[in-house]
Formats: structure tokens, sequence, C-alpha cells
């Protein structure tokens, strides 16, 4: 499921093959939580680009109120994914503040890069300075977003 995901999320990216069709099998095969979740936020993430306010929409309407975390995983991978970094900043904040120091590290990088992206690059070299890269455990699918970028972050 994990492989499917990365593809889709590749996919989507270099805009070549279906990365719809491949978030799809990334949620058919999903056989844990963990799975499921990072399934979910590719599918949700590879849909055709929209405003800020469509995306955010998107996902109230996509997911019900008791998977509000695994919504706004989904809607800040989607931002970043369709770049979006300015909207992006405020929910990775919230996302790093609202973790210990020690599990904050991957939106911390995040964060980095968007407000790196987003023209704050001052504020971005101070975020990434204690960002640990690269993170030795959990999904990688993402990651390309802050190891394409991070260098410049720091």
């Amino acid at each position: 499921s994990l492989a499917w995901s990365q593809l889709a999320v590749w996919r989507m990216v270099n805009a070549s093959g279906d990365a719809a069709g491949a978030a799809k099998l990334a949620v058919q095969t999903a056989r844990s939580a963990g799975e499921q979740q990072a399934a979910v936020t590719v599918m949700f993430a590879t849909q055709p680009d929209a405003s800020p306010a469509e995306w955010t929409a998107r996902a109230a309407k996509q997911f019900p109120p008791a998977a509000a975390p695994v919504a706004q995983n989904a809607l800040i991978h989607a931002l970043l994914l369709h770049r979006h970094w300015s909207e992006a900043v405020p929910l990775l904040a919230a996302q790093r503040d609202a973790l210990p120091p020690a599990q904050a590290s991957y939106w911390q990088a995040m964060l980095a890069v968007a407000l790196d992206e987003s023209g704050q690059p001052e504020k971005a070299k101070a975020e990434s300075r204690f960002a640990p890269i690269p993170r030795t455990v959990g999904d990688a699918t993402w990651d390309f977003l802050i190891y394409s970028k991070m260098a410049k972050s720091r």
C-alpha cells in the first residue's frame, strides 16, 4: 500500500501516469491503520488543484468530524503538494505545536520549507535549525518535499 501511495504522489508531481488509480490501489491494499491513513491522505492530495478555500471545503466534505486529524493531515499535504505554501504555514505551525518537540521534527521541517517558499527565509532558517533530516521513523511518502528544499532553508 505504501508503494502505491508513493507512486501516486510521484505521478502527481511529475504529471505522468494515473495518480488517482495508484491512490485507489493504495487504499484497496492498505492493511494497517497507518497504511490506511497514508493512502487516504494521498487519495485526497492527488485530486486536481483548487484554491486553498476549495481544498478546505473538500476536506470538510470528504472527512467526517471524527476523522478531523486525518482531514487536517490530508489538507496540509494537499496544500504543500499543490504549492499553496503560505496557506499551509499556519496549519503546519499548529501541527508542530500540538506535538512534543521529539515528535514534531517532520512538521517543523515542512514548516521551514513552507516558510522559505512563501518568502520568509529568515523564519525558515530559524525553524530548520533543529529539524533533523533525514527522519528515522514513519512513512517517507512526503519527504521529497523537504529534501529538495531543506538545504536552501538552512
